[in-house]
């Protein structure tokens, strides 16, 4: 009995240990799986927090990079991106918080779950099992212990989740304040930035159009120029042959020319004063016969211009320029034939490029100083409570932008300045080099008109001379006839008729001769008529183009024009004259 009792409570003994074994067993695996899930649980909620740092970073970097916005259209455009960002936090945050709440439930019931199972396989002995009330009181104690701890952790994680979720949702929202308070100074800067901006580049492409305007108008007499020197060139080359239209060429050339370098001149401020243009129309052909010959216009033009002291002169009186260093007042009308008030062309008044530019530039000034004091004034830029965002383009004071633009201004001054002066240089030229030429175009033109008027007068005389060719042929044939009828064996009868006939004959010839010389001094006639009226209209008008030209006498004298007066054809004597004088003015300088 003895020994049977050792025996049962030696199986006890390793029962209980087996028990405690077991026991101990599943509270450590329990305990490895809680620790897992604490450390997975601290992984994910690590990751989510770099992650939003990121975002939340990105936040920062928006804001700061405001500075480099180009326009206020892009600040819209930033603010847009910012809204995006900030919704994306907020739902990035949300979502992946509720995951991780989600997840600490699932793990708490899946610890729950096999705690339970655990539980379940202890049984007393009144259940059938061979556990003692005590033990399965001792190991449940150890359970919830550990149930306890784990629970303890996951509030601690749960805490964590919601500190990130809070912390994070403040932070975006601090940062987002942040950067919306940043944007009125940014657009307020940059808003200023664009219209000052605007008014410069918009003075800038006015004052370039100035520039186009002046050079097209260079270029167009350039090749005015040119062709009027081909065309007295050519004329002057080839006289005696008819070159068909040259007159009316030359004519509509200087046409051009007088309507293209007067408003130049006008331009560059070249001339002395205004001058009038009368009205020109380029019509050489002349009134029918018994129809005087453009009557109204020769009539104006033979009257005398009346000046202020009552006389009057027909033309000017020289077309040379006056010596250089006469700076005496010249009437620029002086000398030119006067036409009545209806005759003169309407010439509209354009400033000049110097009184363009100084207007354009006094509007940008104006519209400069204007949005910038409307600037430091309405938005306090350059106090410490509103510091610039773009110190190196906005100054801190009203004054230094104001003089930071004038820079801009002074530089396009000098450049209206410059352009102008080599454009009156090169006006000066021209007209110099057009004056000589304009004395060979009368010449030329009217030459051109009596070689055109002697050939076609010629050719119509031909032509005449072929109709009555063939009547002289005819009489002629009819004398051969007369001679060979002419024999001895002829009575004296016949003779007289033969008479009779051939001194009929030798009338109608002398008739005929008679006929034919009045017909060709009648076409004669008739072209010279008609090369006066042309010649009459072709002179009026070389006189009204070139009243109507520029002159250099009516261009207003600059310093040392010997450069520009030596351009015309001059002996050495004058050369030489020419080259003592300005010898003398640069030892008086």
């Amino acid at each position: 009995a003895g020994r049977v009792e050792e025996d049962l409570a030696r199986a006890r003994e390793v029962e209980l240990l087996e028990q405690q074994r077991r026991a101990n067993n599943f509270i450590r695996s329990y305990v490895r799986l809680v620790q897992g899930q604490q450390a997975k649980q601290a992984q994910l909620l690590a990751t989510l927090g770099d992650e939003l740092q990121v975002l939340l970073g990105k936040m920062s970097t928006a804001t700061e990079m405001l500075v480099t916005t180009p326009a206020v259209r892009a600040l819209a455009a930033k603010h847009r991106e910012m809204d995006k960002l900030k919704r994306k936090i907020e739902a990035k945050v949300e979502k992946q918080c509720d995951a991780l709440r989600e997840q600490l439930q699932e793990d708490e019931g899946e610890l729950l779950q096999s705690n339970q199972k655990f539980v379940e396989t202890f049984k007393s002995f009144h259940d059938g099992g061979n556990y003692t009330a005590e033990k399965i009181a001792e190991i449940r104690q150890r359970l919830d212990f550990v149930i306890e701890q784990s629970g303890l952790a996951r509030k601690d994680v749960a805490l964590d989740i919601d500190e990130l979720q809070e912390g994070t949702l403040t932070d975006s929202q601090k940062r987002y304040e942040t950067f919306v308070s940043q944007l009125d100074p940014h657009r307020e800067d940059l808003a200023v930035i664009e219209e000052l901006e605007s008014t410069v580049s918009k003075a800038k492409e006015a004052h370039q159009d100035m520039f186009e305007f002046s050079n097209n108008i260079a270029t167009q007499i350039k090749t005015q120029e040119a062709k009027l020197m081909g065309l007295v060139n050519k004329g002057i080359k080839h006289k005696g042959s008819t070159q068909q239209g040259l007159c009316m060429k030359l004519l509509n050339n200087m046409d051009d020319i007088r309507r293209l370098l007067l408003p130049r001149c006008k331009y560059l401020g070249a001339l002395r004063s205004t001058i009038k243009v009368p009205k020109v129309t380029i019509d050489i052909e002349p009134a029918p016969e018994g129809q005087a010959v453009d009557a109204a216009p020769a009539k104006e033009a033979q009257k005398p211009a009346q000046t202020k002291g009552g006389s009057g002169k027909v033309a000017r009186k020289s077309i040379a320029p006056k010596k250089a260093g006469d700076t005496s007042p010249v009437d620029a009308n002086q000398g030119r034939v006067e036409a009545p008030e209806e005759e003169w062309e309407t010439v509209e008044e354009v400033p000049s490029l110097l009184q363009a530019t100084e207007t354009l530039l006094s509007s940008a000034r104006a519209k400069v100083l204007e949005l910038s004091e409307k600037y430091y004034n309405e938005t306090n830029a350059g106090d410490k409570q509103r510091p610039i965002t773009r110190p190196e383009r906005i100054p801190a004071t009203l004054d230094e932008m104001v003089a930071k633009h004038e820079v801009t201004f002074k530089e396009m001054q000098a450049q209206s300045e410059s352009h102008n002066e080599v454009g009156t240089k090169e006006v000066r030229a021209h007209v110099v080099n057009l004056a000589d030429y304009l004395i060979r175009v009368p010449g030329v033109a009217l030459g051109n008109i009596q070689e055109e008027a002697q050939a076609a007068m010629l050719a119509e005389a031909t032509q005449v001379d072929h109709r009555f060719d063939a009547r002289h042929r005819k009489t002629m044939d009819v004398q051969e006839t007369h001679k060979l009828a002419l024999k001895p064996s002829l009575i004296a009868e016949e003779v007289d008729k033969l008479q009779l006939r051939e001194v009929e004959r030798a009338h109608k010839a002398v008739d005929s001769l008679y006929e034919h010389a009045r017909t060709v001094m009648a076409v004669m006639g008739r072209h010279a008529r008609r090369l006066g009226g042309t010649l009459e209209k072709a002179a009026l008008l070389l006189l009204r183009l070139m009243d109507a030209t520029v002159l250099p006498e009516d261009l207003a004298s600059m310093q040392l024009d010997e450069h520009l007066l030596a351009l015309r054809r001059k002996n050495l004597r004058q050369l030489q004259r020419l080259l003592r004088g300005a010898q003398t003015h640069a030892a008086c300088e």
